[in-house]
C-alpha cells in the first residue's frame, strides 16, 4: 500500500466550492453546505493510502475520448471525484467533483 500526497486542484476546488453555494442557496443551509464540502475533502484525503485500489473512469462512463489513467471515487454521499495517480511524484491529483448524474464526459473534455 503507497502513501500518496492527494492534491485536490484548483478546479476541483471550485467545483466543491460551488456545491457548497448551490446547498446554500437552494436550502439556505450554510451549515449543511459547510459540512458537506469538508467531508468531500476529507473523503478526498481517504485517496492518501486505497488511489491504487478505484476503478478507471473510462470502464464505467463508457467513454471513449478519456485517458485511460483517470480513476473515480466518492468521498462523500453521492458525489463522484475523478484522480489520476502520479507514481513518479507519489501524488494523488483529485481532478473534479460532480454530483451523481452529472456529465463526466463534459467535465473530462478539452472544449
Amino acid at each position: 500500500m503507497t502513501d500518496y500526497e492527494v492534491v485536490i486542484t484548483a478546479i476541483a476546488q471550485k467545483e466543491i466550492l460551488a456545491i457548497g453555494q448551490y446547498i446554500n442557496d437552494q436550502f439556505k443551509r450554510p451549515d449543511t453546505a459547510r459540512k458537506t464540502m469538508v467531508n468531500i475533502a476529507k473523503g478526498a484525503n481517504k485517496l492518501r493510502f486505497s488511489a491504487d485500489s478505484f476503478p478507471f473512469v473510462k470502464n464505467r462512463f463508457e467513454l471513449t475520448e478519456v485517458v485511460n489513467d483517470y480513476q473515480y471515487f466518492m468521498p462523500y454521499q453521492h458525489y463522484f471525484g475523478i484522480f489520476y495517480v502520479d507514481s513518479s511524484e507519489n501524488k494523488v491529483y483529485v481532478t473534479h467533483v460532480f454530483v451523481r448524474g452529472q456529465n463526466v464526459g463534459s467535465l473530462l473534455s478539452d472544449d
